[in-house]
């Protein structure tokens, strides 16, 4: 018997045996990563509420409006590629996915002002299409649901969690009771009325308000922003103050003395999420 040709044999099946293994292994690897890619992914169904924007398709959204109706000259463009555009996914994310995304942001809002569901969608939205953000310093989140006498206006500072607060105009078509209370909201041109949804921070110019930031509309309930001249500005009808403030053309008008420093912390790019914590108690037009 040759026991050298045997110990060759057995070499070379333990070289075949070992080479399986790592083959194995490294599918066994693969698959998992594609488990966990997958469970960032959305499921198909569409949530379409207007307080949370669900939608398995993505969107291509233009960074520069064709035309501003009351536009001055950008000093600060958004991208050095305005024209790039930006691909937006809205998505419902598998539990424990979600559940991941929403331990980076623990520390977000550690008082509990915001509405614990708007503020977990705004927060998903961003995570799902942060790429697209260039201002990521920051995020905004209005809640309609609160009435105009209240702070509702909420501005995040991502890194400590903090959060900064004031009151914020509606659309007088959204409040036609003038109870300081929207209870429709509308996308229409000449509707004056808000619309809510994503929106992208755009570049402040002057105009016949003043310092004013223009909004880009991201979503179906609020993608004639731009059209509709959609812009954050100050107003004399809103107070710093807790009253019953007046009401915009459709614009999220807020308080003079606050102008400078609300459009200083997210211009250039950040997400403003507009939406309503009690979606039953307002209708979508």
């Amino acid at each position: 018997m040759d026991t050298t040709m045997g110990n060759k044999n057995n070499k070379k099946t333990k070289v075949i045996g070992a080479a399986a293994l790592l083959l194995l292994l490294s599918a066994c690897g693969q698959g998992f990563k594609a488990r966990q890619s997958t469970e960032l992914v959305a499921n198909t169904t569409n949530v379409q509420n207007f307080g949370v924007f669900h939608d398995d398709n993505q969107t291509n959204i233009e960074r520069t409006p064709a035309a501003a109706s009351s536009a001055v000259a950008a000093a600060h463009p958004v991208a050095a590629n305005d024209n790039e555009p930006l691909n937006f996914r809205f998505v419902t994310l598998y539990p424990n996915a979600e559940a991941k995304v929403l331990e980076r942001y623990k520390h977000i809002d550690p008082q509990h002002q915001i509405n614990t569901k708007l503020l977990k969608d705004a927060l998903i939205f961003y995570f799902v299409n942060q790429s697209n953000f260039m201002n990521k310093k920051v995020i905004t989140v209005i809640d309609y649901s609160r009435p105009s006498s209240e702070k509702r206006l909420y501005v995040i500072e991502m890194s400590s969690g903090r959060v900064w607060s004031t009151y914020v105009a509606h659309g007088r078509g959204s409040d036609t009771n003038h109870d300081g209370l929207p209870e429709v909201f509308n996308n229409k041109l000449n509707s004056f009325a808000t619309s809510v949804g994503p929106y992208l921070t755009m570049s402040p110019y002057q105009g016949e308000h003043g310092l004013s930031l223009r909004l880009k509309g991201l979503s179906k309930w609020n993608n004639n922003a731009l059209d509709r001249n959609i812009v954050i500005h100050g107003a004399w009808y809103v107070h710093d103050e807790p009253v019953k403030q007046g009401r915009s053309q459709g614009c999220p008008a807020v308080a003079p003395k606050f102008t400078a420093k609300l459009i200083s912390l997210i211009k250039g790019g950040s997400l403003v999420y507009s939406g309503a914590s009690k979606p039953s108690t307002h209708r979508q037009l």
